[in-house]
């Protein structure tokens, strides 16, 4: 006797008790279920799943540590007939003590159109490969 979504000896979905009466669930692949990547569910069950370090939230696909900013600038672009004409900078250096209201005085009449330009570089930093979890199924 198996229960259902039985698709190996390792992947599987429920267990079948040592009564081989009953089934019980584990974390899988299913949507029922908890798939608790990136973590580990100590003894198979759903409400053992305990996240790799900086992840978190139900089924551990919430990161926790923000990512490090390394460069970010704004622009903001005065457009005449498809010309660039008036461009103002912001470039947030120090993003941490960066003030969040930048001004400018660019006049537009009303064939201009503004454009707004972002660019930025993130970085994250996740688990090193020991703490990095295998699937479990």
């Amino acid at each position: 006797t198996k229960c259902r979504y039985h698709r190996g000896t390792n992947i599987k979905a429920y267990q079948l008790s040592s009564s081989g009466t009953s089934c019980t669930q584990l974390c899988s692949w299913r949507p029922d279920s908890k798939f608790c990547y990136p973590g580990r569910c100590t003894n198979g069950r759903p409400s053992s799943c305990t996240c790799a370090p900086e992840f978190g939230g139900n089924n551990c696909l919430t990161i926790t540590t923000p990512p490090v900013m390394h460069y970010c600038l704004g622009k903001l672009k005065r457009m005449v007939n498809g010309q660039e004409r008036n461009t103002v900078e912001a470039p947030c250096t120090n993003s941490t003590a960066a003030t969040s209201t930048v001004w400018t005085n660019i006049r537009q009449s009303i064939s201009d159109q503004l454009q707004f330009e972002a660019e930025w570089e993130t970085s994250f930093q996740g688990p090193n490969s020991t703490n990095w979890p295998k699937h479990y199924y």
